[in-house]
């Protein structure tokens, strides 16, 4: 599904999307470009990351150069990535980075996050890859499947 920008209402036109892509859930490019179209029918992307661990190196390798022409930066995390994903998505709710989050993954684990985002009144979307993991089918405000 995509809108064009001249569908959309002038408040999402003005509202401010920071994307949070989990590459252990998006695995591959086509996912990864997906994710970010569909934030797009949001408003106007502020800020685009994608969330590796060490051992996705070699995968992130192969398309980093594509990633970083749509403007979407490459984070690799030590351990696993869902703290990062945590700790940015949170920094940008609470200091009001963003009208929207958009998080793309399949990580239960991130239910807790979800939760303090729509408690600051900012919209939440989780999109995942393949289907919706049962601890995540209701925590956002938008749910879709790419």
């Amino acid at each position: 599904m995509s809108i064009s920008i001249d569908k959309l209402d002038q408040k999402t036109q003005n509202s401010r999307v920071a994307l949070f892509i989990d590459a252990n859930s998006a695995r591959d490019f086509q996912t990864i470009l997906k994710a970010y179209e569909y934030a797009q029918n949001y408003g106007r992307i502020v800020y685009a990351s994608l969330y590796a661990e060490e051992k996705d190196l070699a995968l992130i390798g192969t398309m980093s150069s594509e990633l970083s022409k749509k403007g979407i930066d490459i984070k690799v995390a030590i351990g696993p990535n869902e703290i990062s994903i945590a700790l940015d998505a949170m920094e940008f709710a609470y200091e009001k980075k963003a009208d929207c989050i958009v998080i793309c993954t399949r990580r239960e684990s991130l239910v807790p996050v979800f939760k303090e985002i729509k408690k600051l009144d900012i919209k939440t979307i989780l999109l995942t890859p393949m289907s919706i993991p049962a601890g995540l089918s209701d925590i956002a405000d938008e749910t879709h499947i790419l």
